[in-house]
């Protein structure tokens, strides 16, 4: 994106800009879904000018561009030269174990540090489990720095091959003995944004991983930052990424398995509350008991736990046998099943 370009912006999104400063004192709100019905930027500056009481140019100038930027943060950014350095950020908001070989790792952000994050959530969880297989959350997970994603995804990978390219870019995995090689789903839904879009296309891309949610809104793109003046630049996210050596990623990731929950439900199953009114499969779930491994391993043997024919139905399980805790998240209850099935069958799940 060019530099006019960049300022030759179309009327209604400057007018957004001046809506989101100036809409509540004009007591006029603008109908958000029809854009077509907005007057143009040129024609709401003049009368803002000629009848905002004590508005002067500079706060017009300042309210345009911070509503711009609030906008499109974080795809939009302005920089100057003494842009202080980032704190130091915890990417990895839970890690655990389910069923009970399989680590559950949730991100909140991709961002400088993240591949050391990862190594040391799975050395912690391996250090006292046998993990057979990894889920990654990354719903609801946002940032832009992509570099950051692919130093992440090089763990995932034992050989030297392209991971992320933009323009003269190219971010390239390493040869190495300890990569994970964990078969791996990844959970992905309408607000995974930006780099971890990135880190789910290359995940995919390398296996053995599968993708579980819904399809991501498609906004990543590496920035490219344009200079505004002697001191200042704005970073715009405007270059196109390619995945491996051959997918552009442009319209998102969708899912190798779709789990159809609406937004309301799958951010209360997400923060760990119980949804108004359980999706028809999440109902189904609950009301059948969770199968674990050596009952898996038993019916496809064809044998009862005595190792007698399998042909009479078995009996009902103990009243006193301990049964694994029902996972009502549909996106995760599908990924535990599976990679359980992986798991028996030992097979990657690509």
């Amino acid at each position: 994106m060019s530099i006019l370009r960049m300022r030759s912006l179309s009327g209604r999104l400057l007018l957004l800009a001046a809506g989101a400063w100036f809409g509540a004192g004009l007591g006029v709100r603008l109908p958000a879904a029809e854009p077509a019905a907005y007057p143009h930027f040129q024609e709401v500056l003049r009368l803002l000018r000629a009848n905002l009481e004590g508005a002067t140019e500079e706060e017009l100038n300042r309210a345009l561009v911070q509503g711009l930027l609030d906008h499109f943060h974080p795809r939009v950014l302005l920089l100057t030269n003494a842009e202080p350095a980032p704190a130091p950020t915890n990417h990895v908001l839970r890690s655990e174990i389910y069923e009970p070989a399989f680590a559950y790792l949730r991100l909140g952000s991709v961002g400088a540090g993240l591949a050391t994050q990862l190594d040391a959530a799975l050395d912690s969880l391996r250090a006292t489990n046998t993990v057979r297989g990894l889920i990654l959350d990354l719903r609801y997970t946002d940032g832009e720095d992509y570099r950051a994603a692919a130093e992440a995804a090089d763990r995932f990978t034992s050989v030297e091959r392209p991971l992320l390219c933009w323009q003269d870019t190219q971010l390239r995995s390493t040869a190495k003995t300890n990569a994970v090689a964990l078969p791996t789903a990844i959970l992905v839904n309408t607000e995974t944004r930006g780099a971890p879009e990135a880190l789910a296309a290359v995940l995919r891309e390398i296996g053995p991983s599968v993708v579980v949610g819904r399809t991501t809104p498609g906004v990543a793109a590496a920035a490219v930052t344009f200079p505004l003046g002697a001191d200042r630049g704005l970073r715009i996210a405007s270059a196109a990424l390619t995945v491996g050596d051959r997918l552009v990623l442009t319209n998102g990731v969708v899912p190798d398995i779709t789990i159809d929950v609406s937004p309301e439900d799958e951010r209360a199953y997400y923060d760990g509350k119980a949804p108004p009114t359980p999706p028809a499969e999440a109902a189904a779930r609950a009301a059948t008991p969770r199968v674990n491994e050596a009952e898996l391993m038993r019916r496809r043997r064809g044998t009862t736990p005595d190792g007698t024919s399998d042909e009479a139905p078995p009996p009902p399980p103990s009243a006193s046998a301990p049964a694994a805790p029902a996972v009502g998240d549909p996106a995760l209850a599908r990924a535990i099943d599976l990679l359980k099935a992986v798991a028996l069958l030992g097979h990657s799940p690509r």
